[in-house]
Formats: C-alpha cells, sequence, structure tokens
C-alpha cells in the first residue's frame, strides 16, 4: 500500500493543481472547498487513496502544497498504520499496536 506523507517542515498540503486533478478525477460526492484554493491542507482526504497517489506520483512537486514536501511511503498491505506528525511537521508512518492497562 502506498501513503502519502509531508517530508519537510511545514504541514501537509496539496497544490490546487494537484486538487482540481483529484476532484475532477473522482466523480462521487466528496466534501471539498470550493473555490479550491491556491493550496490545500488535504483535511478529510485518505492518504492511501489510490487516485491521490497517482497525481502525486505524476505530478512531484507541483503536487505539492505551500510549505509541503510530499513523499509516498509504501507498506505492506496487511498493516494497520497511522501517521505520527512530528511538532514542525515532518510525517512518519507508525504500524498499530495492542496495548493494554
Amino acid at each position: 500500500m502506498k501513503i502519502i506523507i509531508n517530508n519537510s517542515i511545514g504541514g501537509f498540503g496539496f497544490s490546487k493543481e494537484a486538487l482540481e486533478m483529484y476532484f475532477k478525477k473522482c466523480t462521487e460526492n466528496r466534501p471539498y472547498p470550493e473555490p479550491i484554493p491556491k493550496y490545500y491542507h488535504g483535511s478529510g482526504l485518505p492518504r492511501n487513496d489510490k487516485n491521490l497517489v497517482e497525481i502525486v506520483e505524476l505530478l512531484g512537486e507541483r503536487s505539492w502544497g505551500e510549505n509541503s514536501v510530499l513523499k509516498i511511503v509504501e507498506i505492506p498491505d496487511n498493516i494497520l498504520w497511522y501517521i505520527v506528525d512530528d511538532e514542525s511537521g515532518i510525517e512518519s508512518i507508525h504500524e498499530n499496536h495492542r496495548i493494554w492497562d
């Protein structure tokens, strides 16, 4: 499975060009801002969405939002995962683990 994360100080986000491609490609009703802003933090969009991953791979740096450096990380399909954002905005993917108290 491929997952998009931010790999730079700043914050996760997509460019307007990437979002326009995404919303045109996805015909399902999905919540999105209108008009589409120049940059968008991507809230509510699944980081492992195959359409988003494809767009980031296609556009490269042109898909990055303001202060973002997007990176695609590939993990095994059967992993339960979550994204951790350090205080600077750099993200990493962590595997879910069980915890008992």
